[in-house]
């Protein structure tokens, strides 16, 4: 069959409390323990580096810190790292790994209500504090640039006047700033274009609505996607071939998976699950060659679901007691296609 992308996920079991990893490949899931220490897991974030070696950031609740782990392919074990164990960090994780592989993960400091970014380039863990502005730093999500600088969008908690969706860029020294027009704001997903030009789709906490922000040549823009009822939460962001935005979301109207696409002129939203309470924590991935994953929890029965065309499955190997919580999807290259009956992603 035609080399198509693999679906990896990881996610927060929470029966046990632990950090786990699943893959697919040839129609089968694999799931390993990647970190069974007490209440970790929550609020991971994967990537995978040019290899294809899935490195994860993720939250102790234990001790209220940050942790991260690479998967070692020599010893065939996973090296769990702590990066920052200041009082009560490591919520709201995003990972992004630069060329080299290298990581970088934004994350909240409840303590002072800051965004703070880690990175390791092969000296240590270097920790810097990037946002100050009250209780800010929530919801974030990096990506770094084409010179492998860190963007991080994130949410700030006050009033529409004082709070709303955030934007933070590294080009040698931090710079923030406020999207203009976005209200209050919930989950935050972030992408660049191939120019660097950053898309954010959020939830707007103030209108209910799933939002597109995107700056083009300095100017930021704001569009409503779905503004029914209340929609938009947990949205996942990715670019499709063509450069247009894709996004999963929860329909709260009726808790159900939906998913937005842009075709140049118009968005066309469908319905992906609408069995159960389904859609909370999406994760959405674009492979190589087109194929649109999703991640997602059902939060009915409360097991880790995996969507993609033509139709959805629970993951056997999850299931059940498997607790799909806070959870994160990527496609590995160069594995075989889903199969027909192989179901449709979400996180």
């Amino acid at each position: 069959m035609e080399a198509r992308g693999r679906p990896r996920i990881s996610y927060h079991e929470s029966t046990f409390t632990r950090l786990k990893y699943a893959s697919r490949a040839a129609g089968i899931w694999t799931v390993e323990i990647v970190d069974d220490s007490a209440s970790v897991g929550e609020y991971s974030s994967l990537a995978l580096d040019a290899n294809g070696t899935p490195h994860i950031s993720y939250y102790d609740n234990s001790f209220n810190r940050l942790k991260y782990a690479v998967y070692d392919t020599l010893s065939s074990t996973w090296d769990v790292q702590i990066v920052d164990e200041s009082t009560s960090v490591g919520k709201f994780t995003s990972l992004a790994l630069d060329a080299s592989g290298h990581p970088f993960i934004s994350y909240h400091d409840d303590l002072n209500g800051d965004l703070k970014v880690a990175s390791n380039t092969g000296g240590g863990w270097v920790i810097e504090t990037v946002g100050t502005a009250g209780n800010t730093g929530l919801y974030t999500s990096i990506a770094l640039d084409a010179s492998g600088n860190p963007r991080v969008s994130y949410s700030h908690v006050g009033t529409s006047s004082t709070g709303g969706l955030w934007f933070a860029a590294f080009d040698g020294t931090w710079t923030v700033e406020e999207v203009p027009l976005s209200n209050r704001t919930g989950s935050t997903s972030l992408v660049l274009d191939e120019s660097g030009n950053p898309y954010i789709a959020y939830y707007d906490d103030l209108s209910d609505n799933l939002n597109l922000a995107k700056r083009t040549g300095g100017t930021w823009t704001v569009e409503s996607i779905e503004t029914t009822g209340n929609v938009g939460q947990y949205p996942s962001l990715a670019l499709d071939l063509l450069g247009n935005p894709v996004i999963s979301y929860l329909d709260r109207n009726g808790f159900d998976l939906k998913y937005a696409a842009y075709d140049g002129m118009t968005w066309n939203i469908e319905t992906v699950d609408a069995t159960d309470n389904v859609g909370h924590y999406t994760s959405l991935h674009v492979d190589s060659v087109g194929n649109i994953g999703i991640s997602y929890l059902n939060a009915t029965d409360r097991d880790l679901k995996f969507a993609f065309v033509p139709t959805t499955v629970v993951i056997p190997a999850l299931s059940p007691g498997a607790k799909g919580l806070l959870v994160s999807l990527l496609f590995g290259l160069g594995c075989r296609r889903l199969g027909e009956n192989s179901k449709r992603a979400g996180r």
